[in-house]
């Protein structure tokens, strides 16, 4: 029942934490010195506070839960036991009953600024709502809500799944939209992202809009896949909860998918790819100026003559087994793995001016086009194993650096990251400039990379590591590849603070049993990930994608049960075995809900994802739910 302060102009030890290293609080609120603990109804007393928010003033929100309301004090706390200047969710700070008005809170649990636009959001959680206060003009006694997030009225208060709808909610945040282009520069006019925290719901809501009056939906946005069965209707009636291969036709078809893999949003030319693996083909949806999709029926199909045939061969124009892919912005090309080959396409606008690469002639993106280019192989027409610099074996994920213009591609089952240096030009079948990773250097097998153009970083997702005939974790290497050698050592780790990169290139645990405790049972198999922290990844890692404008590296994983999440780490700076500082798919680092086929939760694993960083939206490739 209190609120401790530290006095920032004392000093903190470097490294430590508040709290550590002997350091003492300053003062304390709520309370009137550092050894009582009792509960009250003042403006001086809190009942159960949840909730502490500090705006650009200094000024203090303090969410009292069990007194239905939210305290304001001044910044200048300088003694124990300061009293509240202002009160909202009632009239005066001697009142604390609840209520359900625009008005009165009913057990709220967080209350958050948001500078840019003046507002202040409570999470009113009793009464299953977010409330927004317009208090650009200050915060007032029982001040009422401009509007409501999670009800369709003031007056309403019932817990429901819905897209308009929260149960229990615990927190929110707010996020500006991005400019690409100034950067880091927030735009204030333009629309922003409320992320909602629906505790009671098991997942967490994005609310997009453009103004304060008028808040929009919170699930997922779109869905691409699934369809009405209507023939009418396909491409315009989204289906969030059915997840059959090709949305339960029969074939092939052009709005729908049997193992979706790997997605990337071309923001400049205005395109989503989608990796549709089974059916051995890349689909492109066109979208319009704003990059949002104009339907959700497919325009192009590359690795196929049209949208149902089925089939795989090797060819200039075909796959035998797609496994890969990513892009080069600079250049519009498209690198798809083959088995053991990398095929590159001129995906260029259609009808683009005519370009030759590697001695073929090309005009941009169409149906059943050829690709320019092959590396891996000698022609178009073999795909069998090799060895030697220019071979490929078994593709497994590919990244590419649009700034030195090199192309990383794991093979070998993911044991081995090979890399393709293009800045003096691409031809046919040419030899890989050095080997990061390989099983000589570590006893894992990777399943996704990422580039960092950033830092010149490559992230690599690692599923398992083998020791001991056992397998255990998962984790991501970081290395840097500003410049690379024969069998490059990884320099950090993310996914747990028990691994240590070993001087003779492995990878063994400093604490082995901890991690086996949380990953895998006493025989080395995965287990129900019973308790999932922050800092863990756990089993069956997935798709991995690095944001570079936010410098957020985007890490999918499930347990064994099988529980997906997607968690989020700052990799401005790398500690190893650094939290993560959010997850998406659950409600908090230590939950692991199983979702099922909805518009709110994930399937088994994610497969892949991509970034519309202008628009602030994430493309997540639910491979489960096809």
């Amino acid at each position: 029942n209190r609120v401790i302060v530290t006095d920032g102009d004392q000093g903190f030890q470097v490294g430590g934490l508040i709290g550590e290293s002997g350091m003492s609080f300053s003062y304390v609120i709520g309370q009137t010195d550092f050894n009582t603990a009792t509960s009250g109804l003042s403006a001086t007393k809190f009942s159960a506070p949840q909730g502490v928010d500090v705006n650009t003033n200094g000024d203090i929100l303090v969410t009292d839960t069990g007194n239905n309301r939210v305290l304001e004090f001044a910044g200048n706390i300088a003694a124990n036991g300061n009293s509240a200047t202002q009160v909202i969710g009632q009239v005066n700070v001697t009142l604390g009953t609840s209520g359900l008005t625009d008005s009165t809170l009913n057990a709220p649990t967080s209350a958050v600024w948001d500078y840019s636009r003046g507002l202040l959001y409570v999470s009113d959680t009793g009464n299953n709502r977010i409330l927004a206060y317009d208090v650009a003009g200050g915060v007032f006694d029982g001040m009422s809500a401009t509007f409501v997030i999670g009800q369709s009225n003031f007056t309403s208060g019932s817990a429901a799944v819905a897209q308009d709808r929260v149960s229990a909610p615990a927190s929110v945040v707010t996020l500006d939209i991005v400019d690409e282009v100034g950067g880091s520069t927030f735009d204030a006019g333009a629309r922003e992202n409320i992320w909602v925290s629906d505790s009671g719901n098991n997942r967490v809501l994005i609310f997009d809009y453009e103004s304060p009056a008028t808040p929009t939906a919170g699930e997922a946005i779109d869905v691409i896949g699934h369809y009405s069965t209507s023939v009418s209707a396909i491409g315009t009636t989204p289906r969030f909860t059915n997840a059959a291969i090709y949305s339960g036709d029969s074939a092939p078809n052009s709005f729908s998918f049997s193992d979706v893999k790997k997605n990337y949003v071309d923001t400049v030319n205005h395109r989503l790819f989608v990796q549709d693996n089974d059916a051995n083909r890349i689909l492109i949806f066109n979208l319009d100026a704003s990059n949002n999709l104009i339907d959700r029926v497919a325009d192009n199909v590359i690795g196929k003559p049209d949208f149902t045939s089925t089939g795989n061969t090797v060819s200039q124009q075909s796959f035998s087994m797609v496994d890969g892919m990513t892009y080069d912005v600079d250049n519009d090309l498209l690198f798809v793995g083959d088995n053991n080959r990398v095929l590159i396409f001129d995906v260029r606008p259609t009808n683009s001016s005519l370009k030759t690469m590697c001695g073929f002639v090309s005009s941009g993106i169409s149906d059943n086009m050829s690709a320019s280019c092959v590396l891996g192989q000698n022609d178009f027409v073999s795909n069998g194993n090799t060895t030697g610099t220019s071979s490929i074996t078994a593709t497994w994920a590919l990244a590419y650096d649009s700034v030195n213009d090199r192309l990383f591609v794991t093979e070998n089952g993911g044991r081995e990251v090979k890399v393709f240096d293009f800045s003096s030009g691409i031809s046919n079948n040419m030899a890989s400039s050095s080997l990061v990773g390989g099983i000589e250097l570590f006893n894992v097998r990777a399943m996704d990379i990422a580039y960092d153009s950033n830092h010149e970083r490559l992230f690599v997702s690692v599923d398992r590591i083998e020791e001991e005939n056992s397998t255990w974790g998962s984790i991501v290497l970081v290395y840097d590849v500003s410049t690379i050698t024969l069998n490059e050592f990884p320099v950090n780790v993310l996914g747990t603070t028990n691994v240590t990169l070993e001087p003779d290139n492995s990878i063994s645990a400093l604490n082995r049993a901890a991690d086996i405790d949380q990953c895998v049972d006493d025989s080395g198999y995965p287990t129900y990930v019973e308790n999932w922290e922050a800092n863990l990844i756990c089993d069956y890692v997935g798709s991995i994608l690095y944001a570079p404008t936010t410098d957020r590296l985007y890490v999918s994983s499930r347990g064994y049960n099988p529980a997906t999440r997607i968690t989020v780490f700052d990799t401005e700076t790398i500690v190893n075995g650094e939290d993560a500082v959010a997850v998406l798919g659950q409600q908090d680092f230590v939950s692991e809900v199983v979702g099922n086929t909805t518009q709110s939760t994930i399937g088994s694993l994610v497969t892949g994802m991509s970034i519309d960083e202008v628009n602030n939206r994430l493309y997540v490739s639910d491979g489960a739910s096809h």
